[in-house]
């Protein structure tokens, strides 16, 4: 993992079926840096999530995950990973967690 100088960055997650990758990307989009850990429990995947981005300012951020992810913004369950086959996963707060970077 490279250094960042904090900055306001654009940030992506994209998590594959073992890895979570994420990225920060400048206002012109090109990657600044980006790492990948294995998918295991919630806690500790997004402990590296933290880790990684704690050294920028989101400005905005991109996510594209296994799921299916409530989708519906009137549900109580918004953001929550619903009925996936990862069992540590099943109706974890995904957007309620990101939203606290």
């Amino acid at each position: 993992m490279h250094k960042v100088k904090p900055k306001t960055v654009k940030s992506f997650f994209l998590i594959l079926d073992g890895n979570f990758e994420c990225a920060v990307a400048g206002k012109d989009l090109n990657i600044i840096d980006r790492v990948s850990f294995p998918t295991t429990k919630p806690k500790d995947t997004f402990h590296h999530v933290t880790k990684f981005f704690d050294q920028n300012t989101l400005r905005s951020v991109g996510i594209g995950s296994f799921g299916p992810i409530e989708v519906d913004i009137n549900s109580s369950k918004y953001g929550f990973v619903i009925d996936t086959p990862k069992k540590y996963w099943r109706n974890f707060d995904f957007v309620g967690t990101i939203k606290k970077l």
